[in-house]
């Protein structure tokens, strides 16, 4: 698939060792493209276990590629699950971009989040830190519905101030 080659691409630097490059409108059929992993991916409630107690994820979530480390604080093992027809398309293509700023990445696993309309759906602060992530991992994330804000904050106590990007349409 190609994506929009009219597209420019917003980089910034949230700190020394973290950055956001933004793709606004990079992919030509969202629409088509979210309906089409809808059908294809088994996404489902799960649950998560922070501060020893399990609650529910306010979002349903599906699993392409390799699964998360059994290690994971919040995570339960999953088996690997095979990659979709669209999920390898979408990953075929983000790889290309990535690599265009970080050479030599490849992908070894999608998680897909619906956030359902209506819903009280969402995802809190967090850091993709896990140890089995290595020191530095490429984190890509790649939004096919609604408009909704993704912000970032740097780690640690002090004063924060939040970026916010919109992701989708």
């Amino acid at each position: 698939m190609s994506q929009s080659s009219d597209v420019e691409a917003a980089i910034a630097a949230l700190s020394a060792r973290s950055w956001l490059l933004h793709y606004p409108g990079w992919w030509p059929t969202p629409d088509r493209t979210m309906q089409q992993l809808l059908r294809e991916l088994p996404l489902r409630q799960e649950h998560i276990r922070p501060y020893g107690k399990t609650v529910p994820q306010p979002r349903l979530t599906a699993v392409a590629g390799r699964s998360m480390d059994p290690a994971s604080r919040y995570r339960r093992a999953n088996p690997d699950a095979p990659w979709t027809t669209t999920a390898s398309t979408v990953r075929d293509a983000v790889a290309e971009a990535v690599c265009t700023v970080a050479g030599g990445w490849q992908p070894n696993g999608l998680i897909a989040n619906l956030y359902r309309r209506g819903a009280t759906d969402s995802i809190g602060w967090h850091a993709d830190d896990e140890p089995a992530l290595g020191v530095d991992p490429v984190v890509v994330s790649v939004s096919f519905g609604g408009t909704r804000r993704m912000r970032f904050k740097r780690p640690g106590p002090g004063p924060h101030r939040p970026r916010s990007r919109p992701l989708g349409r």
